[in-house]
């Protein structure tokens, strides 16, 4: 069995200041590794409290930097609201940085209140995951070598 620990950074209702909410979640995620568990996973969501991660790969290189042994998971980098060659880019280079670490999730969104400005919609949203699917490689990075 693996386990991991997923760090949400949930302020609902807005009960706490952003600087609390991201310290308290951080300090958790540095926890994972000491107290055994096998990765450390976060969430891409926008516009929301609901989880206030945008950029799953910005916190999991900085998770890379403060650990040594854990997998780093993604659940997921939502395609459609960015360039997909360059979190093509973003994904070798986490993943070189941390030795092979990289659990990569992908997907599409769903949370109605994400898709409410006028740069992604639903339609685009479908539109640029049909044109964007990554198939055939089951790691992003698999033409690249890790550090050693």
């Amino acid at each position: 069995m693996h386990v991991g620990l997923a760090a949400i950074f949930q302020n609902p209702g807005r009960a706490r200041a952003d600087f609390e909410v991201y310290r308290q979640d951080l300090r958790l995620a540095d926890l994972a590794e000491p107290l055994g568990f096998e990765s450390v996973w976060g969430v891409e969501h926008h516009f929301t409290d609901y989880t206030m991660c945008p950029d799953v790969l910005q916190f999991l290189a900085y998770m890379a930097g403060r650990t040594e042994r854990v997998q780093l998971g993604s659940m997921v980098v939502v395609l459609p609201w960015h360039d997909p060659l360059r979190v093509a880019e973003e994904v070798s280079m986490l993943d070189n940085l941390s030795g092979g670490r990289l659990i990569l999730g992908l997907g599409r969104g769903a949370g109605k209140v994400e898709f409410g400005n006028p740069w992604t919609t639903p339609a685009r949203a479908s539109s640029r995951a049909r044109r964007c699917s990554c198939r055939g490689s089951r790691r992003a990075s698999a033409s690249t070598t890790a550090p050693s």
